[in-house]
């Protein structure tokens, strides 16, 4: 792909971010610059969330958390053709990443206008501003953040002064020339932005959409300079439950609504029917004699794949009730299988049959390796479902996507304790939050670190809850496991493919 894009075409609907921190005029000079080319305004403020409001208002500067999903919310407003008027939008847009995020969300018609202006002058601007949420205090926050638009060629700057908005006119003129005659990159010109600010350069090799997104120093040594995602397979119609099968380097993968599961042979790259029908599966791991465990939907079941090919019933009831619609499976050290049990398959016909719930909730059961036995181990969650181990097995990580069946819902990942006795839980606070979508299906490396699905792709925190960065996908991915004969590849379910990337960590287990 070029490192640049053609000029956009003058005739375009307009779209301008005025950027800038907060206090130097971008939503007098947006109103203004809108006004004069018969285009809408629109205010970036308008469009945080109130729990972003909330934040500022407190005095807590934004992460990156808050500003993804309202640079995207700008980047939509600014794509709609509106009449052929386009749009002008204000927004702070501080760091090249949140730029290059608006620029591909656009396209090669976005242009910017940057307001340069002094730290002291900004204090008592924003000092002197009446009902606004945005507090003096965090002035510097926003120095301390700019990344100055320097060498960008589709943007103007203009210092941010008393009279700038005289200067309206002129600068509309040179945007208007700007449009005709200048290149706008979608994408900085090199790997400059030394790789990780995502949006950026597409390389030879590098599937459009994907990229590695850097938020913490902690993520990028878990990549190698080479390292692109890798598209294996696309035809799926919901791909989940990946799971790696190291004697035979081969991945198992459910294709939910066509009833299938499928098989990806690492050595050759083929990808086969692995069994059809399916049960509608849906989760799938490895137990610790390297045999298949499957949660299927339209059973109600977790069943397990013998030796000899033969299926075995691991669960079906608790205490005498069908479950839901099992959904995904983990197998401890001790030989217990751990499942979540939401009711999804049951919903609708789509992923299994439509029925009515016998169980009175959505829970997580611990089956004993002895005795069989399904024991009901957590019992607060509105719609359970990822779940993994921390390495050492001290701690279970349970995803709750209840966000798809209650307004305001739960959309986390929950962190409980492990009992002495490895039987039970406790605790259940919350590990993180998904402003992507929802968490669905996650795995654990070596070192702790949890990788999870997203509506954008791959998120990745460390053991302590701080999310260092993010794999995009340009699809919603359901699931992921570690694979590779050193598990050192994270296969990826995205919604229609499979993916892949190599990593500079492995997976603390099979599965």
């Amino acid at each position: 792909m070029p490192e640049s894009t053609p000029s956009a075409n003058a005739s375009e609907p307009v779209a301008i971010v005025v950027m800038g921190v907060s206090g130097s005029g971008k939503t007098t000079v947006g109103r203004l610059l809108a006004n004069v080319l018969g285009a809408d305004f629109v205010d970036g403020d308008d469009l945080h969330s109130d729990a972003a409001r909330a934040k500022m208002s407190a005095g807590h500067p934004l992460d990156d958390s808050d500003r993804w999903p309202w640079l995207d919310r700008i980047g939509a407003a600014l794509r709609e053709e509106r009449r052929g008027r386009g749009a002008v939008a204000a927004c702070s847009a501080l760091r090249r990443a949140y730029r290059d995020r608006l620029r591909i969300a656009v396209g090669p018609r976005l242009r910017f206008v940057y307001l340069r202006a002094s730290p002291d002058v900004m204090r008592t601007r924003v000092a002197g501003r009446k009902g606004h949420y945005m507090p003096a205090s965090l002035v510097d926050s926003q120095f301390a953040a700019l990344e100055p638009p320097d060498g960008e060629t589709d943007v103007v700057t203009m210092a941010a002064d008393a009279g700038l908005a005289f200067a309206i006119p002129e600068l509309a003129a040179e945007l208007a020339r700007a449009r005709s005659c200048s290149p706008a990159p979608t994408a900085p010109p090199s790997r400059s932005n030394k790789r990780g600010t995502g949006g950026g350069a597409m390389h030879y090799g590098q599937i459009e959409g994907t990229d590695i997104l850097v938020l913490d120093p902690r993520f990028k040594p878990l990549f190698a300079g080479y390292v692109r995602v890798e598209r294996l397979w696309t035809g799926a119609r919901w791909s989940e439950g990946p799971a790696w099968f190291a004697a035979g380097r081969y991945l198992v993968w459910s294709d939910i609504p066509n009833n299938r599961m499928l098989r990806f042979d690492e050595p050759s790259g083929h990808v086969s029917v692995f069994r059809q029908p399916s049960n509608n599966s849906n989760g799938n791991t490895v137990d610790n004699q390297g045999r298949l465990v499957t949660c299927e939907h339209l059973t109600r079941r977790v069943t397990r794949t013998e030796v000899d090919g033969s299926i075995s019933v691991i669960a079906e009831a608790w205490k005498g009730k069908r479950l839901n619609s099992p959904n995904d499976a983990v197998v401890k050290s001790d030989d217990s299988v751990w499942f979540t049990d939401p009711a999804y398959g049951i919903d609708s016909d789509n992923e299994g049959e439509r029925a009515a719930q016998e169980i009175d909730g959505c829970h997580v059961y611990r089956v004993d390796p002895a005795t069989r036995e399904v024991e009901r181990v957590i019992d607060d969650m509105v719609r359970p479902n990822g779940l993994a181990f921390s390495p050492d097995e001290k701690v279970l990580y349970v995803a709750d996507t209840g966000a798809t069946h209650k307004e305001k819902g739960p959309r986390h990942i929950r962190r409980f304790t492990m009992s002495a006795d490895g039987k039970s839980v406790t605790g259940g606070e919350i590990f993180a939050k998904c402003a992507a979508g929802l968490f669905d299906g996650f795995r654990v490396d070596r070192q702790g670190r949890v990788w999870t699905s997203t509506d954008d792709g791959v998120h990745c925190y460390e053991p302590d809850s701080a999310l260092i960065g993010k794999i995009l996908i340009p699809e919603i991915v359901a699931n992921v496991t570690f694979g590779g004969p050193k598990r050192n590849r994270l296969f990826i379910c995205g919604t229609t493919s499979l993916y892949s990337i190599m990593l500079m960590t492995n997976g603390s287990k099979l599965g």
